[in-house]
């Protein structure tokens, strides 16, 4: 059983579509573009290589946007001694285990989710969503990550 005592108040954040992951993405695909025409131009003009090379650089950005597009966005909500909840895509409100944080920027957050059933998920939170509250989520993060340390 958890002490309950010191564990900071209830809190939701809001997550949504990583911009920053987009922004990365779009840089990656445009050097891909980059090295395959300067990788193509050095070619003989045939039109095997390109259409292989241009399709593939095609399906590979067409697949990335539809990853990025289907991240979703919804609230992550620590509740005190209720512990995490996440709402996400439209599904009802799960509860889910302790977050792991795998990056912290300061200003942004990329956690680990693990749902009850045992699916997990990742987060990337941003403080600009929601400045105000932005603190608050991060003691319930490090109070939650000091109770399992106790425990």
């Amino acid at each position: 059983m958890r002490d309950t005592a010191y564990l900071p108040p209830a809190v939701s954040y809001p997550f949504s579509r990583p911009r920053v992951l987009a922004r990365a993405a779009l840089a990656v695909a445009l050097l891909g573009l980059g090295v395959l025409l300067l990788w193509l131009a050095a070619q003989p003009v045939r039109p095997g290589p390109w259409i292989l090379g241009l399709g593939t650089w095609l399906v590979s950005a067409v697949l990335a946007l539809t990853w990025w597009r289907g991240t979703g966005s919804g609230a992550f909500a620590w509740g005190g001694s209720d512990g995490w909840w996440i709402t996400a895509g439209g599904r009802a409100r799960e509860h889910c285990l302790s977050p792991r944080v795998c990056l912290d920027l300061q200003s942004s957050l990329l956690l680990r989710v693990e749902r009850q059933g045992g699916a997990s998920e990742w987060l990337w939170l941003e403080q600009g969503l929601l400045p105000q509250r932005w603190p608050s989520l991060r003691r319930a993060l490090a109070a939650d990550r000091a109770a399992r340390g106790r425990a």
